[in-house]
Parts: structure tokens; C-alpha cells; sequence
């Protein structure tokens, strides 16, 4: 199975936080799985980072980098597809980094690792 991870499911992951669901964690540890982090998450992590909001508990150079590759988490890109799908999405979700994860969804036709149930709304599968 493919899956799109959110930030806070990756953070959640990497500090074994109980806050992370049972079947989020169980598809992030079955190793048969690919795991897609988006270049917006890595965006989203860099502007959290540098604000003190969450941390790894090392640099972001040397913490985000080094966990995707442990994990076999690989980055996805931000498409023309991810855009136009992003343009025409309905505002149930102000958040620019979640609602790029929407757009992402369908188009890489994956669920979505992530706690949030507001992007329920625009339904997508999403995996918790």
C-alpha cells in the first residue's frame, strides 16, 4: 500500500507518541508499504522548526533528512497535477499545508496518514 504521511504522523512516528493511531502507526511500521512525505510537509517542518513549535530533538538538517531515509519515507513532489487540483478545492480547510495534502490525495490515489477529521469534509481517504 501507498500512503501520504502528515507532518504531525511523522513526528508522532519518530517520537513513539501514543497520540499517533493504531492503524496510522501500524502502516508506518509495516515495511511491505510506501510511505510518501510531501515536499509541502517538509515546508510546513522547516517553518515549525525555525518557529520552536516541534523539533526532533537535533537541527532540522540533520533530523527531518536522516528520519525520512531511516523510515524509507520518500518525498513527493509538488506537481502541476497537485496545483490544479489545489486551485479548485473548496475552503472547509484554511490550513495552505493540509490543503496541498488534499490536492496531493486523489491525485497520487493514496489515503492520508493524519488525525485531522476537518479534511473528512473533502473526502479523502484518510488513515488513522
Amino acid at each position: 500500500m501507498r500512503a501520504l504521511v502528515d507532518t504531525h504522523a511523522l513526528l508522532w512516528f519518530v517520537l513513539d507518541d501514543e497520540r499517533l493511531g493504531p492503524e496510522a502507526r501500524r502502516t508506518m511500521r509495516a515495511g511491505a508499504n510506501d510511505l510518501l512525505f510531501s515536499i509541502g510537509s517538509c515546508w510546513e517542518f522547516a517553518v515549525k522548526c525555525g518557529l520552536g513549535k516541534i523539533s526532533l530533538g537535533k537541527p532540522f538538517d540533520q533530523s527531518l533528512w536522516h528520519e525520512l531515509r531511516t523510515n524509507r519515507i520518500a518525498l513527493l513532489a509538488i506537481g502541476p497535477e497537485h496545483l490544479n487540483a489545489l486551485a479548485t478545492l473548496e475552503h472547509h480547510h484554511r490550513d495552505p499545508f493540509d490543503r496541498l495534502l488534499v490536492a496531493q490525495v486523489p491525485a497520487e490515489n493514496v489515503p492520508l496518514l493524519s488525525r485531522d477529521e476537518r479534511l473528512d469534509a473533502y473526502g479523502v481517504k484518510r488513515v488513522w
